[in-house]
């Protein structure tokens, strides 16, 4: 494969059992605290039907099952659908995000920890935005929690490393264009592999932008999982729409 199609590529290398082990850290309060803003915010009771875009392995959707009993969960990764699977009892589909295989039929649809803005061409990152329009039935909710592009400017960490099960590893950030960017490197035995992710940085006036153009009307834009509005440097970016009915 070429290096630009690595890059492009980024999400088919990464989101397997590495992506797992490196982020194993992540605060479980924090997915918490999303959970609970959703539910304050949607009306969701045991019959609501939702999907949980690009799942990976079930952290929130094993969560909406407590409010849920049909809670479904769509992501590329195999490896990442297994571990959910183990999680908690889901509904679980692969699929990519472009192209959902699924008809109309959910109440609720969710984008969470920056699942979107993966793909180099703005135009597929709008096309992920119309399918889950397709998928929402008339008045259906469409929840998206996104990164803080201006937050994530000036707080970015050059390079960290640690150390996980005797393995190595290191992270390098940069903002390069209109994206962030992040080289992992894992190193153990004398081995090592490198890996990518790449999200593009859209500000609040493009996603604005780009959730319009896909069908949907904003109601509330948070700042982070408390559910503070949005600020300039507020931590994260997080929309509250429902589906505009086409013209």
């Amino acid at each position: 494969m070429s290096i630009s199609g690595f890059k492009e590529n980024w999400f088919k290398n990464w989101f397997g059992e590495e992506y797992i082990e490196v982020y194993a850290h992540r605060d479980e309060q924090d997915a918490q605290d999303l959970i609970r803003l959703i539910v304050k915010n949607i009306h969701i009771t045991k019959q609501t039907k939702i999907l949980d875009a690009a799942c990976g392995p079930g952290r929130h959707a094993c969560l909406l099952k407590n409010w849920s009993d049909f809670v479904f969960g769509l992501d590329l990764s195999m490896s990442l659908l297994k571990r959910a699977r183990q999680n908690c009892p889901l509904e679980l589909v692969r699929g990519d995000i472009r192209a959902l295989p699924f008809k109309t039929r959910f109440e609720v649809v969710v984008s969470l920890f920056t699942s979107f803005g993966y793909f180099f061409d703005d135009g597929e990152n709008l096309q992920v935005l119309k399918e889950y329009h397709r998928v929402l039935k008339k008045g259906g909710v469409f929840f998206l929690d996104f990164l803080n592009a201006s937050y994530v400017q000036k707080h970015l960490k050059g390079e960290t490393v640690r150390t996980i099960n005797g393995k190595k590893i290191v992270e390098t950030r940069r903002i390069v264009g209109k994206r962030v960017e992040k080289a992992i490197t894992i190193e153990q035995k004398g081995r090592q592999r490198e890996f990518l992710e790449s999200v593009r940085l859209y500000n609040l006036f493009e996603l604005k932008a780009l959730l319009n153009a896909a069908g949907f009307k904003i109601q509330k834009v948070f700042g982070d999982y408390q559910g503070r509005p949005f600020e300039a440097q507020s931590p994260r970016l997080i929309f509250l729409t429902v589906k505009k009915a086409r013209q």
